[in-house]
This record gives C-alpha cells, sequence and structure tokens, in this order.
C-alpha cells in the first residue's frame, strides 16, 4: 500500500514540473516560420492555370474622436493552389464541398493560408434569386 502511494506521490510531482518547464520555455520565444494565417475578402482575379488567386482586404482605421477619421487600408494577397488546398461552399450554416474551379471573382471568400499557400478556402456564396412565376392569362371568351 506504502508502495502505492509513493508511485502516485511521484508521478503528481513528475506532471507538475514537467509542465512547469514547458510552460517557462515557451514565454517569450518567437515561433519560427510563422503560423496559419486568416484573410477574409472578395477575389479580384483568378487564374485557374497557373493555380493563383488574389483577394482585396480592407483593414478599417481607429475610430478618433476629432472629425479626420484614419481611412482604412486595402491590401492584396496573392495565394498559391496546392492539391492539398480544400475548398468549402458555405451559404449561412450550410456547407458544401467545393473545388477551384467553382471560384470566381467578386465572391467573399475566407482563407486559411500558410506561407502564400492556400490551406483552406471557404467561399461565402449568396442565395440566387428565384423567378418570379407568373400564372398565364385567363382566355376570355
Amino acid at each position: 500500500m506504502n508502495f502505492r502511494k509513493l508511485l502516485i506521490v511521484l508521478g503528481v510531482v513528475f506532471g507538475l514540473t514537467m509542465g512547469a518547464s514547458e510552460a517557462q520555455a515557451a514565454k517569450g520565444v518567437k515561433k519560427k516560420g510563422g503560423g496559419e494565417h486568416h484573410h477574409h475578402g472578395v477575389v479580384t482575379h483568378v487564374d485557374h492555370k497557373s493555380g493563383h488567386f488574389t483577394i482585396k482586404t480592407h483593414h478599417h482605421g481607429k475610430k478618433k474622436k476629432s472629425s479626420t477619421a484614419a481611412k482604412g487600408t486595402i491590401h492584396h494577397h496573392k495565394f498559391t493552389v496546392t492539391s492539398n488546398t480544400k475548398f468549402t461552399v458555405a451559404h449561412k450554416k450550410n456547407k458544401k464541398p467545393g473545388s477551384f474551379t467553382s471560384l470566381h471573382a467578386g465572391e467573399h471568400v475566407s482563407v486559411a493560408a500558410h506561407k502564400g499557400h492556400a490551406d483552406h478556402v471557404t467561399i461565402h456564396a449568396k442565395p440566387k434569386k428565384a423567378t418570379k412565376k407568373i400564372p398565364p392569362k385567363k382566355k376570355i371568351k
């Protein structure tokens, strides 16, 4: 029984010391190679042959109390599509699988990218407007 308690105590102490050393080592250390970045914007150009597309993002400026508010800036981001890139077409909560051929200029997208390579692209589709059916006129005899 005493041996069992000793093993439990040693396990707890070992776990606490390992967890504390990892937290201290990670503090203040920069990640190498950068991480995954998320971009939201409108597609401005798509090249299906070379596998590239460009989006335009708009960053809003900080609001100031004076009448001259800082204007937002527009950035263009170019991404490369690989065979590992996943595409989804989303409308509200409905998500369907998509492909690079379903990406066109003017669509709103969310891109998860790493070093200019798109890992996941979500196309935010607008619903198609339903055509209004006009009933046929009744013939008068």
